[in-house]
């Protein structure tokens, strides 16, 4: 009986030990901690605009959270989820928006128009205090909208500090800002707990079990 019952045990913490192990080796320490939105049109919240002439810092709203907007190139922003563009004379390669509170958001996109055709750079500065990553996308058309760009967060708990879109050629205007609001996605951590949890449940019936086989 005895002999029985610690060979079941020992069968199954080998078994949870090997579930977090396999884990840890689908998420090693050096990937990514964002990636590019494959559906960047989806869960999006509007960045709404504050109406502003011939500037290089402003600001807006998603929902009633502040995201302050610089600027490399003087601009102008229209009001709503519109449009900023630069101004006359100006070259317009680089917008950095930055959330007031980094804790709320995990995916940023947008669209807009290239003066010549190239590679836009979006570099993501998490919250959390890793080193930041950098994107690019190559755009084959110039003045023609894009296809929206979108970059979320590959692991649970990641959000932005920070997010810079740039081209050294410029902008001829970029549009349709939004964000996305950080889900409750569980830790790789609280993952393992809960399996190793299921897996001494489901051990303790598999004794029991054995145990009233024995007795009969």
């Amino acid at each position: 009986m005895t002999s029985w019952t610690l060979s079941r045990h020992s069968k199954g913490m080998t078994f949870a030990a090997a579930i977090v192990a396999s884990i840890a080796l689908a998420t090693p320490s050096h990937a990514s901690l964002f990636m590019i939105d494959p559906n960047p049109t989806v869960g999006g919240v509007a960045l709404n605009l504050n109406n502003a002439k011939n500037v290089s810092s402003f600001s807006g709203l998603v929902n009633t959270d502040v995201v302050n907007i610089t600027t490399i190139g003087h601009v102008d922003a229209a009001s709503g989820n519109a449009t900023i563009k630069p101004i006359k004379d100006s070259l317009l390669t680089t917008l950095t928006f930055t959330p007031v509170d980094g804790n709320l958001f995990n995916a940023f996109s947008f669209r807009g128009q290239l003066l010549v055709a190239g590679t836009i750079d979006v570099t993501v500065q998490d919250n959390q205090g890793h080193a930041s990553e950098l994107f690019e996308f190559v755009i084959g058309k110039a003045n023609q909208d894009f296809d929206r760009i979108g970059i979320i967060a590959a692991v649970a708990g990641e959000t932005i500090k920070s997010i810079t879109i740039s081209d050294d050629r410029g902008f001829k205007e970029s549009k349709q800002f939004e964000f996305a609001v950080a889900s409750g996605v569980p830790e790789l951590s609280t993952w393992a707990m809960m399996i190793i949890g299921f897996g001494g449940v489901g051990l303790q019936m598999r004794r029991r079990q054995g145990s009233l086989s024995l007795n009969a």
